[in-house]
């Protein structure tokens, strides 16, 4: 019997559409491995870029109000590639919050990216 590996059809898309060609290209480099972690994780960072940029317009260093900041993976993994902000992620159980008072904070930002 085989293993089983998830099938990325929704993240494929993102990426292929929205994504850049450095993000298209990285993110078709760990597809090759999707049964390690540390793709898993590279590739949820790099989806939720996409992600961020294009869908939700959100660019806020607000990852330090998660209750999972202390030992998110994917904060951990923010911090070996070196991003220079760890934007708000998705994943977050208070991701709709941080969105909201973003939006409150900055409606100007959010009105004109729509």
């Amino acid at each position: 019997m085989s293993e089983y590996l998830p099938v990325f059809a929704e993240e494929i898309f993102i990426v292929n559409i929205y994504g850049s060609d450095e993000e298209i290209s990285e993110f078709q480099v760990l597809l090759a491995s999707p049964n390690v972690e540390k793709s898993l994780i590279s590739m949820a960072l790099i989806i939720e870029e996409i992600k961020r940029r294009n869908f939700l317009k959100m660019n806020w260093h607000c990852c330090w109000r998660c209750q999972y900041f202390q030992r998110c993976k994917i904060n951990w993994y923010r911090g070996e590639r070196k991003f220079e902000m760890r934007n708000c992620c998705t994943y977050c159980q208070n991701f709709w919050e941080c969105h909201k008072q973003f939006s409150e904070e900055n409606p100007a930002l959010v009105k004109s990216k729509k």
